[in-house]
């Protein structure tokens, strides 16, 4: 909207935003701002450019800062909203019903693509196919060693962070702020239908099956969730909670998890510090740049409590996203 400008030393931004004063929070509970008093808002800067300026749900890094505020939402409400915002438009539009007089700004991944490199095998399957029907130009260009072939399977994704397959060969997928969408591939290693398997705006990185593929797990920044799972029929059942109490916030929110092929009772969950220097995170009991080690066979009631449970198999870990096992399951 008109007002909105910038500097050498200052941003100012003026905007609507309707529909955003409430959200689902990272412990799947409802917030909602307080548009009759004081509360808090933040800002998140990145060094590199957005990817799509147009586009309200592009992704950007906001790794290099952030800092909150108090704002006196009370003070700001204005009996002529519906008028200021008109007239501030850049561009004139219809004239709506404002329902919310608050003001706010999101920013959500955008849409992404994912790219599966196979090496060349003698299986029945057909060889991987030169392209995709559907899928799009890849983003990047990659550079692969003598022997291997990359082909861009599906686009379209929300920050698609982690991908694994269940025992009837379907790739599922989870969408940083969306949940989890499930592939199914055909013969020739394209995909031949996509759905959304699980819609949790909360879930950022972690997915794994049990060792029988029967039970899948995933996580949020604080929680850990597992859904009764059906490859057949590729569906999921009622949602329980393994595991809570994880730290809210910070820098590094993703929370990896990893089953022991030798220990398939064994659910492994990484955390990362909550800033590139975390002091505090130097005593194991914080449960922040660790990781973690939970029985899944005997999970409590109302689930682990993080930092007071489970195993400490090693910590003073920054950030540790990728775990996996070598050939002697260690």
């Amino acid at each position: 909207m008109k007002g909105t400008s910038s500097n050498a030393t200052h941003w100012t931004m003026t905007a609507r935003c309707r529909g955003c004063t409430s959200w689902q929070d990272s412990e799947d509970k409802l917030a909602v701002l307080n548009g009759t008093g004081t509360t808090e808002f933040a800002w998140a800067r990145g060094t590199n450019a957005v990817q799509n300026p147009t586009n309200n749900q592009s992704s950007f890094n906001v790794h290099q800062s952030t800092e909150k505020w108090i704002h006196d939402l009370n003070a700001a409400r204005s009996a002529n909203f519906n008028s200021w915002v008109a007239s501030n438009l850049l561009v004139p539009v219809a004239t709506t019903t404002i329902q919310s007089t608050t003001s706010s700004a999101t920013s959500r991944p955008t849409s992404t693509t994912l790219t599966t490199v196979v090496a060349p095998t003698n299986t029945a399957k057909s060889a991987i196919p030169a392209s995709c029907a559907g899928a799009g130009n890849p983003s990047f260009s990659s550079v692969l060693a003598s022997g291997w072939k990359a082909t861009k399977v599906v686009g379209g994704l929300t920050n698609p962070r982690t991908m694994v397959f269940d025992t009837a060969g379907n790739m599922l997928v989870v969408q940083n702020g969306k949940g989890i969408s499930i592939h199914s591939i055909g013969a020739d290693g394209c995909i031949t239908s996509t759905s959304m398997l699980v819609s949790l705006n909360s879930l950022n990185h972690g997915i794994v099956f049990s060792a029988d593929g029967k039970t899948l797990y995933a996580s949020s920044m604080t929680q850990v969730y597992a859904w009764p799972y059906t490859a057949s029929s590729k569906t999921v059942g009622t949602r329980t909670t393994v595991i809570t109490g994880m730290f809210s916030g910070g820098s590094h929110l993703t929370r990896t998890l990893l089953i022991a092929p030798q220990q398939p009772n064994l659910l492994i969950v990484s955390h990362g510090s909550n800033a590139n220097l975390d002091m505090a995170s130097a005593n194991p009991s914080t449960g922040r740049a660790i990781i973690k080690v939970f029985d899944l066979s005997a999970v409590p009631s109302s689930g682990y409590n993080y930092a007071a449970s489970g195993y400490v198999m090693g910590y003073g870990q920054r950030n540790s996203v990728g775990m996996t096992f070598d050939g002697n399951n260690q």
